[in-house]
């Protein structure tokens, strides 16, 4: 009885770790999120299914450069500079290509490594710019369509 116990509380255990990672991964349930019409916050898995799904979508990885299992029809964007902070020049530039592919009625999708910080971050900041809403406001936007997006704004 102890042994078959002891057993179950190990499979519990594993089932607990796998639950975990599942979880992480159940926010995502519907893989990129949409913030507005046509604007998507995502992961770099996210990128992958994106470009099946809308084939003629537009994908922004803001990485620093270009992951090699990165979709090739992507475009690789550096917004932060190496002490965390955003790069301003950077910032409106970045902006804009977003802004001038929703305009043509594109899809976009933004994405970093997990979808938590960065793709959130560049995606309220395009928001606060293009849609006149303050940072919490386009925070709260982004928090409410992707739950495991962190505000970001102190690289600002």
């Amino acid at each position: 009885m102890v042994v078959g116990l002891g057993r179950s509380l190990d499979i519990l255990k594993t089932d607990r770790r796998m639950l975990n990672a599942y979880n992480v991964r159940l926010y995502s349930l519907f893989v990129y999120n949409e913030i507005i019409k046509g604007l998507f916050v995502g992961d770099a898995q996210d990128a992958k299914q994106f470009v099946v799904d809308k084939p003629d979508g537009v994908i922004y990885c803001v990485l620093e450069g270009r992951p090699t299992d990165e979709p090739i029809k992507s475009v690789s964007i550096q917004v932060l500079g190496t002490d965390q902070r955003i790069i301003k020049s950077n910032k409106q530039a970045v902006l804009r290509l977003i802004h001038d592919d929703l305009v043509q009625g594109k899809d976009v999708l933004v994405h970093c490594g997990a979808g938590i910080e960065r793709s959130p971050l560049v995606v309220a900041c395009y928001l606060a710019d293009y849609h006149e809403m303050s940072m919490d406001d386009a925070y709260k936007k982004v928090i409410a369509n992707r739950p495991q997006a962190q505000d970001r704004r102190i690289w600002l």
